[in-house]
Order: structure tokens, then C-alpha cells, then sequence
């Protein structure tokens, strides 16, 4: 928010910060990404939807939404109704979904999960039918154009469904580089920004893959597949930013051998998945094999291209933070586990267990949704005294913000406060330590000695509201002024 301070305008919100990553001040990210189009959406939300909460929100419920009616369209194609719409209905109520879907700035990757879910049908209907006609290879790559576009990984999403057209399609896999183009497209126009525009160097020296990596990479895999199974792994607790999932806010990685457990069993995921791939790649069967090769191989490009990005994070560092992950992850997975199941479990014997699969997703789905309407309602709660002091803040300033030499001093110790402010309170920090909450006040906030209206805790039962020297009980002001 500090970084778009003096771009409020329209035309520069929505064409203005299309490579934020690569000139931010504060919190700059990795100058090597390059989402023109995600920072772009980005901007028509601040136009359109300002500081209004709940807009973001409905945003990105609908952004969900259409993944979910993406993912039932193809699910449907390949089961039959009844098990797609449990398989969806399972998907879009599960408590991985969660901070993808509330988290404001993610909104963007849904929309790129819906093209490119989009995409994988149309390459399932090419290798269905053996061969390769340009509407649908013009699709996949309009598909491709925007998701490319908002997310550097699906890039590599793109090379790879090219190979697999080749493969599954030899008489007419040269028509396959046409879904390429959107790769090269992105590549000269992050280049020609990297270089031309910012005037940005390649960081210098060189990383190895280390056998750490390699373990990140099956222990992320055979972690996500286990809580997003067992979901009482994780608790829902308070965090600085945003929700996320984590034990007493110590991760349960306690006890050495619970790490190598949780690997074994992705060990075993991992082999009983590559079995059922090596099922007969003629007949019937050989569509099901390419597009289970396809959904799988994009599965293991985004964790890996995820530990690889973050190969000095710990792994328990890289499964704690990047929750938000596993809606892409589990997504891959329920597409995956349709492809193998296929039509075949609709008949005869197996109508019964279909039944039944259905009814349990359908209650499963259910007691989630509900489970986490209470998580909400609880972490809630714990904000509650934090969300009261930032709407008083912002009618503070509101009405008095514009009068010559308005400022303002908050305690960091108030009740709630969990780093919010730090960065103008605790100056012996680094300048990174800051919150995005605390850049909304940047320009007022001054020393306890210079600013004119200080909101001062004194001790647990003294909290005070002082403009200049005269004070008053702070929650008795903050009641009067909301």
C-alpha cells in the first residue's frame, strides 16, 4: 500500500505497477518474477472495490467459484455427475482452500487455476480423440496467454503440455508449438523489462540442488497430502497478516521421527501413484495414461519449482508459511485421482460404493465448511480489540488528517497489538520488520514526545486516549468516536 501511495489514479493503478515485484521499496520480492497481468487485476479491484473489505472478499469467493465450475465441467467428463459433484463439492468446502480464497492478493492465482484447468480439458479431449485441431490447440493457448501472464509457473505448465501433445499425438504433434507461444511471448517481455526498464542485473553466483532439496520436495508432497487428509493437524490460530494453520503456533514437527513417518507415507503415495500411471498406454486406457502424465507432471513442476524457490527456508518454514499453496496442490490431486478412478467405477458392483462415496463427500464437505465458519467465528475474536482500534484510527485520521501537523504515537504494547506499528515503535529494528497494517499510517506517526494524539497503555487496566496532554480512558474515546 506504501509502494502504490502516489499511484491513485486509475490509469496508473491498472497500468502502472505491472512490475511492482521488480521496483518495490518496501518488502521487494524476487526481481526475477515477472505478473503483469496478476498486479494488473490487482489494480482494477483498488479502482473499483477502494478499501471496501467485504468487495475483496466477494471477489475472490467468485474467483473460487469459477474454479469450481471449471473443475466440475472437466470432473464431469470423466465420471459422471454424481462423483463430480461430490469430488467438487469435497474440493471447494476443504479447510486447504482457505487462505487462497481470503487472501486478497491470491486472487489473481485462481483465475489462473480456472484457465488452466480449462487448458487440461481441452488437451484431454486432443488426446482423446488422437489428434491435434487448431481450435482447440488456439484454446489451450488463449488459456495459456493469461495464466502465463499472472503466475511464472505456468509457464513450464505450458512446455510441459506441449511434450505430452507430442507424445500422445506423434501424426500431428508439430501443431503442438503453437501452446508455446505464450511462453515466448512472456519471456521477451520479462527480459525487455528486466533489462531495459528497471536495468536490473542476474544475481550473481549460482545455486545446487542439494540433497536437502530433493528431501524438501518429498516430504512437501507426502506433508500436504497428509493434512490435507487428516485436517487436525493443523489449528487455527492468530497470525500478523493473515489466518493460517499451525500448532499453539509452534509446528508439530517436534519429534524427529514424526518427519520421517510423514515421508514414508509420500513414499508410498508416491509409488502407489506411479503404478497406476504404468497401467497399458494402448486402447482404452491410453488417454487416461497421458492425461494422468500430464496432470502428475504439473503436480511435481509447481513443488518443485516451490522448494527450489526456497531452498535456504527450512522445510518446516516452507509447509508453516506457504499454506496457501495447497489449493493448487489438492486441486492437481483430485484432478489426478478422477483421471485413475475414470467411469469405470459407475459400473456394476461398484454402484453401491459410488453411493456411498458420494453421501460421504457430500457430509464431509459439510461438517468442513461448517468446522471452519467457527475457526472464522474464534480468530475473529482474537482481532477483535485490534480491528476496533484500526477502524478508530482510520476515522482519526479521516477527520483529522489534512490539519497542519496532524501525528500520532500508538504504544506497542496494547492489547492485540501483535506487530503492528513496530517498525515507527521499535526503531532498533531492522527496516524490514513492519506489517502492511502499519504502512496505512506511515505518514503520521511520530515519537511519544511529537505527536499530538497518543494512545497510550499504561498497564493492564489503564489504556489512554491523550490529545496533547489532556486523557481520557481510551476505550470509553473509541466508543464515542465509532
Amino acid at each position: 500500500m506504501a509502494d502504490i501511495a502516489a499511484r491513485q489514479d486509475p490509469g496508473s493503478l491498472i497500468f502502472g505497477c505491472y512490475d511492482l515485484t521488480r521496483n518495490r521499496i518496501f518488502s521487494p520480492g524476487d526481481e526475477l518474477l515477472f505478473r503483469p497481468l496478476l498486479y494488473g487485476i490487482l489494480g482494477v479491484e483498488q479502482v473499483v472495490f477502494g478499501h471496501n473489505f467485504w468487495a475483496w472478499q466477494l471477489f475472490g469467493l467468485l474467483a473460487h467459484l469459477l474454479v469450481m465450475w471449471v473443475l466440475l465441467r472437466f470432473l464431469w467428463r470423466l465420471a459422471g455427475p454424481w462423483l463430480a459433484f461430490a469430488g467438487t463439492w469435497l474440493f471447494s468446502l476443504s479447510w486447504v482452500i482457505c487462505d487462497m480464497v481470503t487472501w486478497s492478493h491470491l486472487t489473481s492465482y485462481l483465475l489462473m487455476l480456472a484457465a488452466l484447468v480449462a487448458a487440461i480439458e481441452q488437451a484431454y479431449l486432443c488426446i482423446e480423440e488422437g489428434r491435434l485441431p487448431w481450435d482447440r490447440l488456439l484454446k489451450i493457448t488463449a488459456c495459456f496467454l493469461c495464466a502465463c501472464f499472472i503466475y511464472e509457473s505456468a509457464n513450464l505448465f505450458a512446455m510441459w503440455l506441449m511434450l505430452v501433445l507430442m507424445m500422445a499425438c506423434p501424426r500431428a504433434g508439430r501443431r503442438a508449438w503453437v501452446v508455446v507461444v505464450p511462453v515466448i511471448l512472456y519471456a521477451m517481455a520479462s527480459a525487455y523489462n528486466f533489462i531495459v526498464v528497471n536495468h536490473l542485473q542476474l544475481p550473481s553466483g549460482h545455486s545446487e540442488i542439494s540433497w536437502t532439496t530433493a528431501a524438501n520436495f518429498i516430504r512437501t508432497i507426502s506433508w500436504w497430502t497428509y493434512v490435507g487428509i487428516f485436517n487436525d493437524a493443523y489449528h487455527y490460530v492468530f497470525s500478523a497478516s493473515r489466518a493460517i494453520f499451525v500448532e499453539k503456533e509452534v509446528f508439530v514437527f517436534k519429534p524427529l521421527v514424526w518427519i520421517h513417518l510423514v515421508s514414508l507415507c509420500g513414499l508410498i503415495v508416491a509409488g502407489t501413484f506411479l503404478s497406476l500411471v504404468a497401467m497399458d498406454r494402448r486402447g482404452s486406457a491410453r488417454p487416461r495414461f497421458f492425461a494422468v502424465l500430464l496432470v502428475a507432471g504439473m503436480l511435481c513442476i509447481f513443488v518443485g519449482m516451490l522448494v527450489l524457490g526456497r531452498q535456504s527456508m527450512p522445510f518446516v518454514n516452507i509447509v508453516r508459511i506457504n499454506t496457501y499453496y495447497q489449493y493448487i496442490f489438492w486441486l492437481f490431486m483430485v484432478m489426478a485421482g478422477f483421471l485413475l478412478i475414470g467411469d469405470q467405477a459407475c459400473c456394476g458392483f461398484r454402484r453401491k460404493l459410488v453411493i456411498l462415496f458420494v453421501s460421504g463427500c457430500i457430509l464431509s464437505g459439510a461438517l468442513q465448511g461448517g468446522r471452519i465458519l467457527l475457526q472464522e467465528s474464534a480468530y475473529a475474536s482474537l482481532i477483535q480489540f485490534r480491528f476496533v482500534l484500526t477502524k478508530f484510527l482510520d476515522n482519526l485520521i479521516q477527520k483529522e488528517g489534512k490539519k497542519p501537523g496532524f501525528s500520532i504515537y500508538v504504544s506497542p504494547e496494547f492489547p492485540g497489538n501483535y506487530k503492528l506499528l513496530n517498525i515507527f515503535t521499535r526503531p532498533d529494528r531492522a527496516p524490514m520488520d513492519f506489517t502492511y497494517t502499519n504502512m496505512l499510517y506511515w505518514p503520521y506517526i511520530r515519537s511519544i514526545e511529537k505527536a499530538e494524539y497518543k494512545l497510550l497503555f499504561v498497564d493492564k487496566e489503564t489504556f489512554l486516549f491523550c490529545v496533547k496532554d489532556n486523557c481520557v480512558p481510551a476505550i470509553k474515546a473509541m466508543a464515542d468516536a465509532l
